[in-house]
C-alpha cells in the first residue's frame, strides 16, 4: 500500500458536526428512538464482518466484509434528521475510524463531547431514574472497540508487499521477535525491512501525523472522561486501556522515525494542523500542545505548569500499561484533571466525587 494514499486517506477528512448537533423538531430535540425502524438493522448489517483469522472449517465461503460507509452515511442521516441516540453516535465514530483512521476518531471524539454536552438529558438511550445502564452501554462498547480498531486497524507505516501496512499489533510481534534468541522463530516482518520501509519519505510523513493526531485523540478522550464521570460517576466507562493503546502507538512512531528527518513533506501531507487543538469543555478551551518533544525529567528542566502536568500524564499512561491493578496511574490521571480546571469547576468536581470539603482535605492530610 502506497503510504502516501494512507496519509490522503486521513487528511482529505472534513466533516462539519453541526448538522448532527442541530435538536430535532420531536422530543425535547431528540427526535425519536429508532430501535424498531429498519435502519437499524440495515446499520447492524453493514457493520458485520468475518474475521480472517480464524479457521472456516468444511463451510469454506466468502469472508463478510464490512461496509464502513454505508454505516457512516446511514448513521449520519439519522443523527441529523431522525434521532439522537448514544448508539448512533458510537457507531459512527467507529466507522469514521475505520474509514479515516486518527483522523476520523478526532471527529468521532469531538461529536461524543458534544452530544454529552447537548443530548445528555433526553438523547437514547434514556436515564430511567437513577438506573443509567443503559444509556452507559454504548459508551462502554465504544471504549472496548477503539482499543480493537487502534491495535489492527490503524497503519503506522505502509509497505509495498502483503498486508499492505504494519500496525500495532505486527509492530509487537517484532519486536517480540527482536528480543528473542537468535534461533528462535522468524518473523514474516523482520525488523530491518521496518526500518528501512520507515526511513522513506511518506512513510516518515505518516509517522510524523500520527504521533501529532494522537496527541489530538488522548485530550478529546480525556475531555470525554471528565463529562463521563461528571454524569455517570462510578458507572462511566474507563478509556485507560485506549489512551494507553493510543500512546504506544505514538512510542512505536517514534521508535520507527529514529533520527530519520523529514526533509520535505509529501504533498498530501503539507497541510499541517495547528499547534494548539482546542476541545471545548464547559465553555473553556481545553488548549493542547501538540509539538511534539522530549520531556526532561529532572525538575531544574520542567519548563512550566503546563509541561510539569505533560510529564504526569506520560507517567500515569505508562503507570496504566504496566501496573493496570494499581490505583496510583488512576489517581495521577484525576490529579491531571483537576489541574485543567478553573476553580469552580475543581470544588465543584472535588465536593460530588468525595462527599464534602472536609473529606477532600482530610485525604491530602490538611487540617483546616
Amino acid at each position: 500500500m502506497n503510504p502516501s494514499d494512507l496519509i490522503e486517506a486521513e487528511l482529505s477528512f472534513a466533516v462539519d458536526l453541526a448538522p448532527l448537533l442541530s435538536p430535532l423538531p420531536e422530543g425535547d430535540g431528540v427526535g425519536v428512538s429508532l430501535r424498531s425502524d429498519p435502519v437499524w438493522q440495515q446499520i447492524r448489517d453493514a457493520q458485520r464482518e468475518d474475521d480472517p483469522s480464524l479457521p472456516m472449517g468444511e463451510w469454506e465461503r466468502p469472508l463478510v466484509k464490512a461496509d464502513w460507509n454505508l454505516v457512516a452515511s446511514l448513521c449520519v442521516e439519522a443523527l441529523r434528521s431522525r434521532s439522537k441516540d448514544f448508539h448512533l453516535a458510537v457507531w459512527l465514530c467507529e466507522a469514521w475510524t475505520r474509514l479515516y483512521r486518527l483522523e476520523g476518531l478526532v471527529a468521532g471524539m469531538q461529536l461524543l463531547n458534544d452530544f454529552v454536552d447537548r443530548f445528555w438529558e433526553h438523547a437514547y438511550p434514556q436515564i430511567d431514574g437513577e438506573d443509567t445502564d443503559a444509556r452507559a452501554a454504548p459508551l462502554h462498547w465504544i471504549g472496548r472497540q477503539l482499543e480493537i480498531v487502534l491495535k489492527l486497524h490503524v497503519p503506522l507505516i505502509g509497505l509495498p508487499v502483503e498486508p499492505g501496512f504494519v500496525n500495532l499489533d505486527d509492530w509487537r510481534r517484532v519486536v517480540a521477535a527482536s528480543m528473542q534468541e537468535e534461533d528462535g522463530p522468524a518473523t514474516r516482518l523482520p525488523r530491518e525491512m521496518l526500518d528501512r520501509e520507515a526511513a522513506q519519505g511518506s512513510n516518515l510523513a505518516l509517522l510524523r501525523q500520527l504521533e501529532r493526531t494522537a496527541g489530538t485523540v488522548l485530550a478529546a478522550i480525556d475531555a470525554l472522561s471528565r463529562r463521563l464521570d461528571h454524569h455517570l460517576g462510578d458507572e462511566a466507562p474507563s478509556f485507560t486501556r485506549v489512551a494507553a493503546t493510543l500512546s504506544e502507538l505514538q512510542r512505536a512512531a517514534r521508535a520507527l522515525r529514529g533520527n530519520h528527518v523529514l526533509d520535505e513533506l509529501p504533498a498530501a501531507a503539507r497541510s499541517e494542523p495547528d499547534e494548539v487543538i482546542a476541545i471545548e469543555h464547559d465553555d473553556t478551551p481545553l488548549e493542547v500542545d501538540m509539538q511534539p518533544r522530549v520531556l526532561p525529567l529532572t525538575r531544574e528542566h520542567i519548563v512550566d505548569r503546563s509541561h510539569a502536568y505533560r510529564l504526569l500524564e506520560e507517567i500515569a499512561r505508562y503507570l496504566a500499561e504496566h501496573e493496570p491493578h494499581s490505583p496510583t496511574p488512576y489517581l495521577l490521571a484525576r490529579a491531571v484533571s483537576w489541574g485543567r480546571m478553573p476553580l469552580p469547576d475543581l470544588m465543584r468536581d472535588i465536593v460530588s466525587q468525595e462527599g464534602d470539603l472536609g473529606r477532600y482535605m482530610a485525604m491530602l492530610d490538611v487540617e483546616l
